[in-house]
């Protein structure tokens, strides 16, 4: 029962480390998907929306015409953009990305070498769960067993009277046939005698 109880508790250890894990793993991942959408953003403001629409809306041109008698003049203002923010460093970004997907197969490796325990204390407790049974089923084959061993000796036995007893008709008949020459000269000897003894009489 003791033993029950103690793995029931590494039972209950283990699960919380690997919710934990997988809690981490989870994380990690929204991490990374942070990371995309974030550089997303980035390239979407800078390709985008800085030189498209900043650039188109903020240029305007200006036409100044004066007209007199001598002279006609025309002037164009433009306005540019400001030159625009540096993309960030390819190395960054690569690091950035590679990072989550650094930290993965070391997680990944953490989480297999707790699954392993985890199922190995399930199967120690159904054992100790299932041990009365299987105690059970083999006191039940035991059983059989002997009860096999009983019918096989019983057979023997039958078999060795039944051999008692041809052994002893043979024997009989062996009698018999030694008896017989015997008694077939006794007889002729009663015969004889009796022949002798009656002729005597007459």
């Amino acid at each position: 029962m003791l033993l029950l109880l103690l793995l029931l508790l590494l039972l209950l250890l283990l699960l919380l480390l690997l919710l934990l894990l997988l809690l981490l793993l989870l994380l990690l991942l929204l991490l990374l998907l942070l990371l995309l959408l974030l550089l997303l953003l980035y390239y979407y403001y800078y390709y985008y929306y800085y030189y498209y629409y900043y650039y188109y809306t903020t240029t305007t041109t200006t036409t100044t015409t004066t007209t007199s008698t001598t002279t006609t003049s025309t002037t164009t203002t433009s306005t540019t953009p400001p030159p625009p923010p540096p993309p960030p460093p390819r190395l960054l970004l690569l690091l950035l990305l590679l990072l989550p997907l650094l930290l993965l197969p070391p997680l990944l490796l953490l989480l297999l070498l707790l699954l392993l325990p985890l199922l190995l204390l399930l199967l120690l407790l159904l054992l100790l769960l299932l041990l009365p049974l299987l105690l059970l089923l083999l006191l039940l084959l035991l059983l059989l067993l002997l009860l096999l061993l009983l019918l096989l000796l019983l057979l023997l036995l039958l078999l060795l009277l039944l051999l008692l007893q041809l052994l002893l008709l043979l024997l009989l008949l062996l009698l018999l046939l030694l008896l017989l020459p015997l008694l077939l000269l006794l007889l002729l000897l009663l015969l004889l005698h009796h022949h002798h003894h009656h002729h005597h009489s007459q």
